[in-house]
């Protein structure tokens, strides 16, 4: 699959229906007691065009716009009319300091364009990977910096939304932007029916959804190995370990689960036993090795089961979550 460089016709864009979806899991064990985990950073957009076909002609356009990205095969630019630009409205006039995208360090050259979403109770930031030739603002320590006699001169990667200086911005000074942007979409249905009959009975359907960027992937979960430990001492689990691991500690200790970062979100990742009668077992984060995640009880007390999930706290970090 590729990225043709091109913009769905923005006539037919207009009016567009869209809807934003995020991915979760839904652990729920037999007590009604439940866990959400997100396994979906950010929500993944979804429109649908069909409105926009309201003459013969823009039934052809829209026909030859499909049939040269090869249907579901390449993605494209999109303008999502309702938010199109830097400005917390989204369709308002751009200006340098719209979106913090960073702060100088003297010796960073690189920024990513990014957008943020939120209120009171949380944050989210959008990375803008398809900014429009043309319309980026760049200031710097709330001086803006166009030429000529710019002190921070810079370049933007219109396929990436990479900010390039070629002097560093000072250290502690606030990098700031304004620009207009285009989605990254594809067409989500292989055919295309469009007939005159459908679009003047407003019976076509054109579902265009935003492309991810690409990233490794694993199981989400591991099978298999479950193991048996016997300890006095701090046990650190990993995949190898298996996912279901019983604990008969012989004197209370802590068990430390894997880095994070190399995880993939979602679980189940571990269930885990205490079947000593008397030692507890302390779970542990494997980064900092000191957050409790949760205690696996001794038999008989409140949990000495425990269900362990990694998911994103509100900020969008990485955190393990432990049920009983």
């Amino acid at each position: 699959m590729g990225f043709h460089d091109v913009r769905f016709p923005v006539s037919i864009s207009w009016g567009s229906r869209h809807a934003a979806g995020y991915k979760h899991e839904v652990i729920e064990l037999p007590t009604g007691a439940e866990e959400i985990v997100s396994t979906q950073t950010l929500p993944r957009w979804r429109f649908d065009v069909a409105e926009g076909v309201k003459s013969a002609e823009q039934a052809v356009e829209l026909r030859k716009f499909h049939l040269a990205r090869h249907g579901i095969s390449n993605s494209f630019r999109f303008k999502d009319w309702s938010d199109y630009n830097s400005t917390s409205s989204g369709t308002g006039t751009v200006a340098t300091s719209d979106q913090n995208i960073g702060t100088g360090t003297g010796s960073a050259t690189q920024f990513q364009l990014r957008k943020t979403y939120g209120d009171a109770g949380a944050t989210e930031y959008r990375t803008i990977t398809k900014p429009v030739t043309g319309t980026v603002l760049i200031s710097v320590g709330g001086v803006a910096q166009t030429s000529p006699g710019w002190s921070f001169p810079w370049s933007v990667d219109t396929t990436t939304g990479i900010v390039t200086f070629t002097t560093a911005p000072t250290a502690s000074a606030a990098v700031t932007a304004g620009y207009e942007f285009d989605c990254e979409v594809r067409f989500d249905e292989e055919g295309l029916d469009i007939s005159q009959d459908a679009y003047e009975s407003n019976s076509l359907r054109v579902p265009l959804i935003e492309k991810f960027p690409a990233a490794p992937v694993e199981d989400k979960h591991w099978y298999g190995n479950a193991a048996a430990i016997t300890s006095n001492v701090a046990v650190t689990l990993s995949k190898a370990t298996g996912r279901d691991v019983t604990f008969t500690p012989s004197a209370a200790h802590n068990v430390f689960l894997p880095p994070k970062g190399a995880l993939p979100l979602g679980g189940v990742h571990f269930i885990l036993h205490n079947a000593s009668g008397t030692h507890a077992v302390t779970l542990k984060d494997g980064d900092d090795l000191t957050t409790t995640i949760g205690t696996l009880t001794a038999t008989g007390g409140a949990t000495p089961h425990l269900i362990v999930t990694l998911g994103l706290t509100s900020a969008n970090a990485r955190r393990w979550y432990a049920m009983g």
